[in-house]
C-alpha cells in the first residue's frame, strides 16, 4: 500500500497556531467586563492595565481600537508631563510607545516581513530600555518567527533562545512556553522531532500545573498535545503518540473552540493505521470528517481513508474515498500533496483489484503531482531568497533615508533611490547564480574539511608520541609504580579513543574537548618528566555543555608551547590555556613562560599541524579572515617572558 506520507504538512499548520495570538471568543463574559472598565472613569493605572490585558489577549473590538489607543495615549502624555515620577514609573509609561510599532509589525507581517522586522526592532528597543521583560521576550519570539519566514533560521533561533533566557531569568511561565513552542516549531520545520519533543513537554508541563485554563489556554494546550503526539508518531513511539493525542482531544472537545479536535482525530486514525488497527483507524477518520466543515480539509482525511480501505481489501470504498479527495482537494494550498497521496492510493486500489489500465493512469498522475511538489519547493526557496534580500535592502534604505534627511539633499536622495532600484534589478538577476554557486562551494568545503581533519589526526597520533607514551608507562610499571601506571594508561587509552572518535565530527561539545586536552596534557607531563605545570581556564559566562566547537583545533598550539616554548627549561615550566568571550566571539589563547621566539622567526614559525589548522579555520569559517596570532610576551623591563598564541574559534550552540 502507498505510504500516507504528508502528515508533516498538516502538522506544520497546527504548529503555527502556537505562534500567533489566539483570537478571543466574542461571547466571553470577560470581554464585556473589560469594555466596561475601558469606558469608565477608573484610575489611570487600572485603565492602562486593562488595555494591556486586552491588547495581549486580542480582546480589543476593532471598532473601538482607535478610541482606546487615543485614550491610553492621552493618559501617558498626562502622566509623563508630571514631575516626581520614579524611574520605574517613567519606564512603565514610556513602554506604551512600543504599541504603535507592534501594530505596524502585525500589519506588515504577512505581506512585507522584511519591513515588519524593522518595526519589531523599534518595539524591542523600547521594551529593553524600559525593562518590560515579558513584552521584550514576546516581541523577540515574534521577530524570530518573521525571520523564519524567509529561512533566516540562524537569526530566528538566536531570538528564540534570548527570549527563553529572559523568561527563565524572570520566572515568566507564559514566556517560557511561548519561546519553547517557537524553538520546537523550528525543529519541526527541519523534521527534527526528537529535538522538538523536550520543548513541547516544557509547554505541556506548564499547562498541567495550572488549576484553571482560559479558552485560549485550552487551544494552546490541545495544540501542544497534537504536536507532541505527531512527533512521537514520526519516530514510531506510537504508545506515547496515542497518550498525548487522546489528552489533546479531551481538552479540545471540552473547550469553546474545537478547531483542533478534527486534526487530532485524523492523526489518531494515522497512528491506528500504523498499528494495523484498521477498523479503529477508519472510525477516527470518520469522526474527523464529522467535525471538519471545510471540503478541502476533508480531502486530507479522505486521502488517508483510501489507504486504510486498501489495507482492508475494500477496494470499492478506497476508490470512492480517493476520487472524492481528488475532487475536494484540487484547489487548496497543499493540493499537490493531497492529490499525490490520493492518486497513489487509487493506483493501489485499482492494481490490487485487477484494473491495471486504470491503475497505470492513476500512477502516472500521482507521480506527476509528486514532481510538482518538488517544483513548488524550488519556487518557495526562490521566494525565500527574494524575501531575505528584500529585508536586507530595506534595512539599508532605511539607514540611507535617515542620513539623507539629516543632510536635506533631496536631489542626491532621489539619485540614490534610483540607483538602488537599479541595484535591486541587477541583484535579482544574479541571485540565482549566487545561490547555486554557494551550494557548490559548500560541497567543496565539506570535502576539504574532511581531508583536513584526517591530516590533523595524523599529526596528533604520530608514532613518536605513541611510542614515547607507551615506553614511559612501561617504565612506571617496571618501577613498581602500579597505581600511577594504571592512571596514565587510562588517560592514554581515553585520549586515543577521543581523538579517533572526534576526528569524525565537525563539531563536539566544548566539555568533551576540554576533557581531551586534560588527558593530553597529563600524558605530556609524563613524557617531559613533570618539568611543567598547566592550567585550563574557562570564563564563567561560557556554557561548556552547550557550546559546540571544532574538535582538536587547539591541540597543535598546546603541543608547540610545550615542545618549542619550554624546550630550554628543565623544570618550572608553565602552560596556561584560556577560553573567553570577546565582543560576542569565542577566543582561545595559550601562553608559556619559555624563552620566546627569535625576532626573525616570531611571525613565520609554523608547524605542519598549525598550517593545517589555519587551512581548517579558513574552511570552517568560510574564509571569513580568522587569523592566528603568535607573539612574544614582554614584561616591564622589556624582557621576553614567554609566547602567547590566540585566535577566534568558530562555534555553534547545542540545543
Amino acid at each position: 500500500m502507498t505510504e500516507n506520507y504528508f502528515t508533516k504538512y498538516v502538522h506544520t499548520a497546527i504548529a503555527l497556531l502556537l505562534l500567533v495570538p489566539i483570537a478571543a471568543f466574542s461571547q466571553d463574559k470577560t470581554l464585556d467586563s473589560l469594555v466596561a472598565i475601558m469606558n469608565s472613569k477608573a484610575p489611570d493605572t487600572i485603565i492602562l492595565q486593562t488595555f494591556e490585558y486586552m491588547y495581549d489577549n486580542a480582546y480589543i473590538p476593532e471598532d473601538q481600537k482607535k478610541n482606546y489607543e487615543d485614550k491610553v495615549n492621552a493618559i501617558i502624555r498626562k502622566n509623563l508631563s508630571k514631575g516626581g515620577l520614579t524611574e520605574q514609573q517613567r519606564d512603565y509609561f514610556e513602554s506604551f510607545d512600543a504599541i504603535k510599532y507592534v501594530d505596524q509589525f502585525s500589519i506588515l507581517f504577512d505581506n512585507d516581513p522584511g519591513k515588519a522586522v524593522l518595526f519589531a526592532d523599534k518595539a524591542i528597543a523600547i521594551y529593553r530600555k524600559t525593562k518590560r521583560h515579558s513584552q521584550l521576550a514576546s516581541m523577540l519570539v515574534t521577530k524570530g518567527i518573521c525571520h523564519n519566514r524567509f529561512d533566516d533560521q540562524k537569526t530566528a533561533i538566536s531570538c528564540f533562545y534570548e527570549a527563553l533566557r529572559i523568561s527563565e531569568k524572570h520566572k515568566d511561565a507564559d514566556g517560557i512556553v511561548y519561546a519553547s513552542n517557537a524553538i520546537a516549531s523550528t525543529y519541526n520545520e527541519q523534521l527534527n522531532f526528537k529535538a522538538a519533543i523536550p520543548y513541547y513537554k516544557k509547554g505541556i508541563a506548564f499547562y498541567e500545573s495550572k488549576k484553571t485554563l482560559s479558552p485560549s489556554n485550552q487551544v494552546q494546550y490541545s495544540s501542544l498535545c497534537y504536536n507532541l503526539g505527531n512527533a512521537y508518531q514520526y519516530i514510531d513511539e506510537l504508545g506515547l503518540a496515542l497518550k498525548y493525542l487522546t489528552k489533546g482531544y479531551d481538552i479540545s472537545i471540552k473547550s469553546a473552540d474545537k478547531q483542533i479536535a478534527g486534526p487530532i482525530l485524523r492523526l489518531l486514525g494515522t497512528v491506528n493505521f500504523k498499528l494495523k488497527k484498521y477498523d479503529a483507524s477508519l472510525s477516527f477518520y470518520e469522526r474527523s470528517l464529522e467535525l471538519t466543515q471545510n471540503d478541502y480539509m476533508k480531502a486530507y482525511t479522505l486521502s488517508f481513508m483510501a489507504g486504510t480501505y486498501v489495507a482492508k481489501k475494500e477496494f470499492g470504498k478506497a476508490i470512492v474515498a480517493a476520487e472524492q479527495a481528488i475532487k475536494d482537494g484540487a484547489n487548496g494550498p497543499k493540493s499537490f500533496t493531497i492529490l499525490t497521496n490520493a492518486y497513489l492510493n487509487l493506483h493501489e486500489a485499482y492494481r490490487q483489484s485487477g484494473q491495471f489500465e486504470n491503475a497505470l493512469s492513476a500512477y502516472k498522475k500521482g507521480i506527476a503531482y509528486q514532481d510538482s511538489i518538488g517544483r513548488e519547493q524550488s519556487k518557495k526557496e526562490l521566494r525565500d531568497q527574494s524575501q531575505q534580500y528584500a529585508f536586507e535592502k530595506k534595512a539599508l534604505l532605511s539607514k540611507m533615508a535617515q542620513d539623507q534627511k539629516m543632510q536635506q539633499e533631496i536631489g542626491r536622495r532621489d539619485r540614490i533611490i534610483y540607483g538602488s532600484v537599479f541595484v535591486v534589478l541587477v541583484l535579482l538577476i544574479g541571485i540565482l547564480f549566487l545561490y547555486y554557486r554557494n551550494k557548490q562551494r559548500h560541497l567543496i568545503h565539506t570535502g576539504k574539511n574532511n581531508e583536513l581533519k584526517q591530516k590533523l589526526l595524523l599529526t596528533q597520533m604520530t608514532p613518536h608520541f605513541i611510542f614515547n607514551s607507551v615506553t614511559n608507562i612501561q617504565g612506571l610499571i617496571q618501577s613498581k609504580k602500579d597505581t600511577e601506571a594504571v592512571r596514565y594508561l587510562g588517560k592514554f587509552s581515553k585520549l586515543t579513543r577521543q581523538i579517533l572518535e572526534n576526528s569524525r565530527e565537525n563539531f563536539v561539545v566544548l566539555s568533551e574537548e576540554l576533557s581531551m586536552l586534560e588527558n593530553y596534557l597529563t600524558i605530556q607531563k609524563l613524557l617531559h618528566n613533570d618539568k611543567f605545570s598547566y592550567e585550563i581556564i574557562v570564563d564563567e559566562s561560557i556554557d561548556a555543555a552547550r557550546l559546540l566547537v571544532p574538535p582538536m583545533l587547539t591541540q597543535p598550539f598546546i603541543e608547540n608551547a610545550i615542545k618549542h616554548g619550554l624546550k630550554n627549561k628543565s623544570d618550572g615550566g608553565r602552560i596556561s590555556i584560556r577560553y573567553y568571550w570577546k565582543e560576542n566571539r569565542l577566543y582561545f589563547e595559550v601562553t608559556d613562560n619559555g624563552s620566546g621566539l627569535l625576532q626573525q622567526t616570531a611571525n613565520v614559525h609554523q608547524s605542519l599541524s598549525t598550517q593545517i589548522t589555519q587551512e581548517r579555520l579558513d574552511s570552517i569559517a568560510d574564509k571569513s579572515g580568522i587569523v592566528i596570532h603568535t607573539t612574544n610576551q614582554i614584561n616591564l623591563e622589556n624582557a621576553i617572558t614567554g609566547v602567547k598564541t590566540h585566535f577566534e574559534i568558530p562555534y555553534q550552540l547545542n540545543s
